[in-house]
């Protein structure tokens, strides 16, 4: 140890320095050289930019598990809520009200008498006042299955309605109309022979 030069630190920052430099390779202060180096422990950090060490004693690793289990236990139930909506209105449970039933439905057109006769032949039973026959070339367009038929009630698969005043010009589109009022679905469409 005789050959060797006591350690020496930067005035600003406290960086150690190397015998030769004559800046500090820390911060770049300028380093007069000490007439005599001290043998001391690192100067003291008062004034300088940067912290003392700060001793780990294991408090800030239960600090960051009670922080990661607060916040699992936050997005926990938002992803769920968000899971339970998405699913929701992808199965359509979101909207059930204005969701169309699915129908199809049997046409048979008589030129000579002039008639349309639609019937259900497979899917969901409706809501007889929720279900008009729009469109143009026959008689009293605009109207429901209730007010066609004469019946209120669920119509199901082999209930029909005859239309009359039917031309071969005929165009036909069969709209639910939700409970609501404000949406509406074509549930099928018909066009006459020279439509």
């Amino acid at each position: 140890m005789s050959g060797e030069s006591p350690a020496t630190y930067c005035r600003e920052c406290g960086a150690e320095l190397r015998g030769t430099d004559d800046r500090c390779p820390g911060c770049g202060a300028p380093q007069g050289r000490p007439a005599e180096p001290t043998p001391q422990s690192p100067p003291s950090q008062a004034g300088s930019q940067q912290p003392p060490p700060a001793e780990d004693d294991g408090r800030s690793l239960v600090v960051w598990a009670v922080v990661g289990v607060a916040g699992l236990l936050v997005a926990i139930p938002v992803f769920v809520v968000l899971a339970a909506v998405v699913a929701a209105f992808t199965l359509g449970l979101g909207d059930s009200g204005t969701a169309p039933p699915q129908v199809t439905f049997d046409y048979e057109y008589t030129e000579q008498a002039g008639e349309l006769t639609v019937a259900v032949s497979d899917g969901d039973g409706f809501d007889a006042d929720r279900v008009s026959f729009e469109g143009a070339g026959f008689d009293q367009a605009g109207t429901s299955w209730a007010e066609r038929s004469g019946t209120d009630g669920t119509v199901l698969p082999g209930d029909q309605v005859t239309l009359t005043g039917v031309t071969t010009e005929f165009e036909l589109e069969l709209v639910w109309t939700a409970p609501d009022g404000e949406h509406s679905s074509r549930l099928s469409t018909r066009t006459g022979p020279a439509a």
